[in-house]
């Protein structure tokens, strides 16, 4: 995050925390009116709510993949895809082997997926874990839509 701030001239003027940011993008989300709105925020696309990117309600899909569990998502579509034999072309990492692996070979991989997936919820969980109950709640009405639409929830970040 903090490199992107750079690279836009934005990093003196939010600030080196993750605490100045969130009240950065409350403001200028706040400003846009895109409070409580499951319209397109034309605040920075870097944190716009997602739920206003797409017609996520108007298209039938068969998945909406997540950060947190790409591993596993990556599997299944492959899986159901009938395209599983692509897992196994996937390279094995250090130290795993195919009994590790699970099915569908490319275990390698798809332990560094996950292994990715658990790093950046300890992030997320250690940065949320620096607001206060009231900037929690603020993130949370801003994007209240995407937590409910792709099943978060706001507990988590208590």
């Amino acid at each position: 995050m903090f490199d992107y701030l750079d690279y836009a001239g934005l990093r003196r003027k939010i600030g080196t925390n993750f605490t100045t940011f969130v009240d950065h993008v409350f403001r200028d989300a706040e400003s846009e009116g895109c409070l409580d709105s499951m319209q397109l925020c034309p605040i920075n696309v870097h944190w716009r709510p997602q739920v206003g990117r797409c017609a996520y309600c108007d298209v039938d899909y068969d998945v909406i993949g997540k950060v947190e569990t790409y591993a596993d998502d990556l599997r299944y579509i492959a899986v159901s895809a009938g395209m599983d034999d692509l897992l196994r072309a996937l390279p094995a990492a250090a130290g795993t082997d195919e009994r590790s692996a699970g099915a569908g070979g490319g275990g390698g991989k798809i332990a560094r997926l996950n292994s990715k997936s658990r790093v950046l919820s300890n992030r997320t969980a250690k940065y949320f874990g620096e607001l206060d109950s009231l900037r929690r709640e603020r993130v949370y009405r801003l994007f209240r839509f995407d937590f409910e639409l792709f099943g978060y929830s706001p507990d988590v970040y208590a």
